[in-house]
């Protein structure tokens, strides 16, 4: 028995999907009938979805293109002996990032395409080696090359360094927040740059992150992902800059999940400002909702209602002030942990002295 055979899922798909039809003259009838069969060899573009063994896949001899979705390990794609072009939709779980490496540096190879959630499974260093005929993407909106996707993950690596592990949620946020974007970023909505792959740079999160240009939607993309590399939910979402639909620029921002409740996030206005007027935002909150409306009928763009109002007053002063104001704080707790040592090792008599003082 083959090991195509023995591999039901897929004899099973192959032969629902790729079988031709046949006619039988039947004597007794007088007529043909109709019937399907599986001709391994006339296979040469195949596109599965839901298969995730690949096993004795190689028993297709004319293989050239194939594109898979939900498959972790790729590894059977490398004994088919035609096979030139892979696009692969990786899973969110650990994929072999090995045999990719394998196949994008195969000789004969003319493109591969990994996209998906496990793309995050391949290091920057990785990357690196990866075949020239090769594009990974972030998602469906950052078509990357593997030095672009490296440079990406050196910048999510970077900005990792800076958290630590008594952090709580929110602080993760703000730090995040507050790094993500150079302090030589510029918003550059009249100047998109086209990448090699044919992507507007400056919508993806490679502008943000490398170029230090970009504009809302690759700012968004950038602090979604940067957020979830934290452990922390997070989605990017859209609608328009202004109260009412329709009534302004289309705009992208970001919702974050802290402590089991949702928060508005809009780094696009407020990369540049003293204060954060859009950080950690309920939708009710004053000033979000006067500029911000969200799409909720874009299904692709997941929503979630803002109702806690814990971080509505918090961030809205000038940054530098509000941290004067806790190394005050912290300023007044160590000078009186200092008079508390010092009452405490006083006698009674003393203390008595010292009060009338």
């Amino acid at each position: 028995m083959s090991a195509l055979s023995e591999n039901t899922q897929l004899y099973e798909y192959l032969t629902q999907h790729y079988s031709t039809t046949h006619y039988r003259f039947e004597k007794i009838f007088g007529h043909s009938f109709p019937y399907k069969k599986l001709n391994l060899e006339s296979i040469t573009d195949l596109k599965l979805d839901g298969i995730e063994d690949l096993r004795g896949i190689e028993e297709l001899p004319q293989l050239r293109s194939v594109e898979v979705k939900g498959v972790r390990d790729l590894s059977e794609l490398e004994r088919c002996p035609c096979l030139s072009k892979i696009k692969a939709d990786l899973p969110e779980q650990q994929v072999n990032v090995d045999s990719l490496l394998r196949l994008s540096q195969r000789e004969g190879m003319e493109s591969c395409e990994f996209y998906g959630r496990g793309v995050h499974s391949i290091s920057s260093e990785q990357a690196m080696q990866f075949g020239k005929t090769t594009s990974i993407s972030y998602e469906s909106l950052a078509k990357l090359s593997p030095e672009q996707f490296s440079k990406v993950q050196a910048r999510f690596k970077e900005i990792h360094s800076l958290i630590r592990p008594e952090m709580g949620e929110v602080e993760k946020v703000e730090t995040v927040y507050r790094h993500l974007l150079s302090q030589d970023f510029q918003y550059d909505k009249n100047n998109h740059q086209i990448g090699s792959n044919g992507y507007l740079i400056n919508n993806t999160m490679y502008g943000p992150l490398v170029e230090n240009k970009g504009v809302c939607s690759g700012i968004a993309q950038a602090l979604e992902h940067a957020l979830r590399n934290e452990g922390l939910d997070a989605v990017s979402c859209g609608g328009w800059a202004n109260n009412k639909p329709m009534a302004g620029d289309s705009h992208q921002w970001n919702q974050v999940k802290v402590d089991g409740q949702w928060y508005n996030l809009d780094l696009t206005n407020d990369y540049d400002k003293k204060s954060w007027r859009f950080f950690m935002k309920s939708d009710g909150d004053r000033d979000w909702a006067e500029c911000h409306y969200a799409d909720k009928e874009d299904k692709n763009e997941p929503i979630h209602d803002c109702t806690s109002t814990k971080y509505d007053e918090v961030y809205r002063e000038d940054s530098r002030q509000r941290e004067i104001r806790k190394l005050q704080q912290q300023k007044d707790q160590l000078r009186q942990q200092q008079i508390n040592i010092t009452l405490s090792a006083m006698d009674n008599q003393t203390y008595v002295e010292h009060r009338k003082k």
